[in-house]
This record gives structure tokens, sequence and C-alpha cells, in this order.
């Protein structure tokens, strides 16, 4: 009785750890806390898919002639607690002849702000682009 007691107990305490522990992102940078899924420091990792909910405005970025179709990007981004803009990006995967064009169009989107707990923080998460072959 004793033992499946501590067997569910102590199942129970993972999954609890599991909950709180911090992902982290693909870019970090030295001297800042990873990625979260709870509010730490006043910053939230979301998934790209609930980052884009929150996009309220977005400029397409324009592929140079130099370019290729059919590329990809990522994009590290955090976007500010207010005022919908991204406050930083950083570019994970890169393709040279596109990273400026694109940089340049995703400090231009806004986002609608994300309250936690009555609280405004910033989102945090990685973005991809994908320009489609222009032949197609």
């Amino acid at each position: 009785m004793h033992r499946v007691l501590f067997i569910a107990l102590l199942s129970l305490f993972n999954s609890t750890m599991a909950l709180g522990q911090e992902t982290r992102s693909a870019r970090t940078t030295e001297g800042e806390s990873p990625c979260a899924l709870h509010p730490v420091n006043g910053r939230i990792c979301v998934s790209e898919e609930i980052l884009y909910r929150f996009l309220v405005k977005r400029v397409a970025p324009k592929l140079p002639d130099a370019a290729n179709g059919n590329s990809e990007m990522v994009l590290h981004l955090i976007v500010g607690k207010y005022g919908g803009k991204p406050a930083r990006i950083a570019v994970i995967s890169e393709h040279s002849a596109v990273a400026r064009s694109v940089v340049r169009a995703v400090k231009q989107w806004i986002f609608k702000p994300y309250i936690y707990n009555g609280e405004y923080v910033e989102m945090e998460s990685d973005i991809h682009i994908r320009f489609p072959d222009p032949n197609n």
C-alpha cells in the first residue's frame, strides 16, 4: 500500500516538475535567462503558432533579385511589453541574400499585448519565414 502511494506521489511530483521546467530556445544569449513557459522577469515563451495569433500587422518581406525562391529563414524574436513592436530580432539561420530584407520587414510587425495575471509581459519565440519559388 505504501509503495503504491509512494509511486503515485513520485509520478505526480515528476509531472509537476516537468511543467515547471524551462524550455530553451534555439538562441539564448549569455547573461539572459532562457525562455520559460511561465513569465520569468516579465517574459514568456510562446510557440510560433501562438505568436502569429497575436500578430496584428504583418509586412511581407521582399525577395531580392539575387535570392532564389523556396528558401526559409529562422528568426528569434522578442516582442516588447508595450507598443507591440519587436524589441529584439536575431537571425538564427540565414540566407544572406534575404536576411536584411526579412529583418527590415519584421521590425515593422505589430503584435497585440500578452497579458498574464493582469500584467503585460514580453513574448519570445522562434519564427520561420518561407519564401515560395516565384517560378511556380
